[in-house]
């Protein structure tokens, strides 16, 4: 796709966690196509929980989407429902962007309804969803209607 990633926000870093170095290696993406978080947080909690931790209070205006040319692949984390602190959550700070999202979930028992509702709360907050991804092992069909 010639895209940059960027993660706005990353927690559990203490315990060695870095998804954009781990995208950046998969993916086999330049240094230059990865963008760093504008909080990399230690705690491996919910972003409000980690940077409560740091003395820190996470607020949409402290996010803008960095610059560059071509595509950008915008990872949220835990979710659209995960906040950010008291108020405002992820969705909040992807619907201030406009970006379309493309909703992963894990190929495994509880998917149809995390999916669902990952669904539904993008289209109560008028997000575009531009897909879903399932990830995983590939779970064949049992033959039941």
């Amino acid at each position: 796709m010639g895209a940059a990633y960027w993660k706005p926000v990353q927690s559990g870093t203490a315990d060695g966690d870095d998804d954009t170095r781990d995208v950046g290696r998969w993916a086999g993406l330049a240094p230059s196509r990865l963008h760093p978080p504008r909080y990399s947080l230690g705690a491996p909690l919910a972003p409000d929980q980690a940077a409560a931790l740091e003395g820190l209070r996470l607020n949409l205006a402290d996010f803008a989407l960095p610059p560059g040319p071509g595509p950008l692949v915008v990872e949220g984390a835990g979710g659209l429902l995960v906040p950010l602190n008291e108020r405002e959550t992820l969705a909040d700070l992807f619907a201030v962007w406009g970006l379309p999202l493309v909703v992963v979930g894990a190929s495994g028992l509880g998917t149809i309804n995390h999916t669902l509702l990952t669904l539904e709360a993008a289209q109560r907050r008028s997000l575009r969803v531009a897909g879903v991804l399932l990830s995983g092992p590939h779970i064949p069909k049992t033959g039941v209607p």
